[in-house]
């Protein structure tokens, strides 16, 4: 087997735990690793050549070891990756993202993307909180229908959701971070 051969190669990561409790990895082939475990099996020293370096283990000094293979790293961490999507998504649809307008009594007016099921948020500029006032119904804002949140009036928190309140859908299309001053 070539140079180039050796790096097209797949590699494994063995993790093992010395007696002492120091950890360690290595990269190893597949015919490397099946004569780590012919040597651990029959204890005999391991010795392989990896690029410009020497690796020696001694089976001895092993209290455990386990083979990560690298075609089941790369599998998991993709189900892992497309598990969070689909999460993701999920709340999008159960929890979008609308347009509410803020009216503070510090006299800031502006509208600010939130979670449609948000009854309480803060000003950004003074952090006087603001209630949804459900009282005022579905407003229009530049993004589409949205809600209003405001603490220059009395708001009743356990008021019934306005007409239209489940037909929000996702209204707020800019970035999460951008604000409009009203």
């Amino acid at each position: 087997m070539d140079n180039y051969d050796k790096h097209a190669e797949v590699l494994n990561t063995l993790v093992y735990t010395l007696n002492s409790g120091v950890k360690g990895s290595i990269e190893l082939s597949k015919s490397q690793l099946e004569e780590w475990e012919e040597c651990y099996k029959s204890n005999k020293r391991f010795v392989i050549e990896s690029g410009k370096y020497v690796f020696g283990l001694n089976p001895n000094l092993v209290a455990d070891f386990k083979c990560l293979r690298a075609q089941s790293i790369e599998t998991s961490s993709v189900h892992i990756i497309q598990t969070h999507i689909e999460e993701a998504e999920k709340e999008l649809e159960e929890d979008p993202l609308i347009s509410f307008k803020i009216v503070c009594k510090c006299s800031a007016t502006y509208l600010t993307p939130s979670r449609k099921s948000r009854r309480k948020s803060n000003c950004k500029y003074c952090q006087s909180p603001v209630f949804v006032d459900y009282s005022s119904g579905i407003i229009e804002t530049h993004y589409g229908n949205g809600l209003l949140m405001t603490n220059t009036k009395y708001v009743d928190k356990n008021a019934a959701r306005p007409e239209g309140y489940d037909d929000l859908k996702r209204t707020y299309s800019g970035s999460r971070r951008e604000e409009i001053r009203v």
